[in-house]
């Protein structure tokens, strides 16, 4: 409430210097504002729908599909097959912090440290313990990559709607 009266006394100090308040610019932007927003609602319902009916698609396919044509326990062994994947990634992603903690991290400097300093020890070991799992976070990065980009995509999908939230990544807010 006190920048707005400051803006209509004409006191700009707190805005950033790069924003340029034009009053015919703001009043337009103030009459567009109602039509964006109720576009931007359609539009987020629209997709968010669309985005709902494929997941739907995509888990009668993947579940209810199998179970009705080879039966629940065939489909249970081809889940769990496909689980244990995932399970391996998992246990391996904990044995490099185990073992890394143990066997190539120093020892604490203090005995109150909570951590081990940042310094390796059995350098030689290491480099070979770095050689063998390369191409396994190569896989793993991967994966990573791949789950990001749809943990993106879903917050775009959800954000969509929002018109007072941007949906883009900091730095390129101005493309929005």
């Amino acid at each position: 409430r006190k920048h707005i009266k400051s803006l209509w006394a004409g006191d700009k100090k707190y805005l950033a210097k790069k924003c340029n308040l034009r009053p015919a610019v703001s009043v337009v932007r103030l009459l567009k504002y109602p039509g964006y927003q109720i576009a931007f609602t359609m539009w987020g319902y629209l997709i968010i729908h669309m985005a709902m009916f494929t997941a739907g698609m995509v888990f009668v396919y993947l579940v209810i599909s199998p179970i009705r044509e080879d039966g629940f326990l065939s489909w249970l062994l081809k889940l769990l097959t496909f689980l244990t994947n995932f399970f391996i990634l998992f246990t391996l992603m904990k044995f490099q912090i185990i073992v890394i903690r143990l066997c190539f991290l120093q020892d604490k400097n203090l005995p109150q440290d909570k951590e081990k300093p940042l310094a390796l020890k059995n350098r030689k070991a290491f480099h070979n313990f770095n050689y063998f799992l390369f191409f396994f976070n190569v896989i793993l990065g991967l994966g990573n990559c791949v789950l990001r980009l749809i943990k993106s995509s879903l917050v775009a999908l959800m954000l969509l709607s929002r018109i007072e939230r941007t949906i883009m990544p900091q730095g390129f807010k101005k493309l929005d």
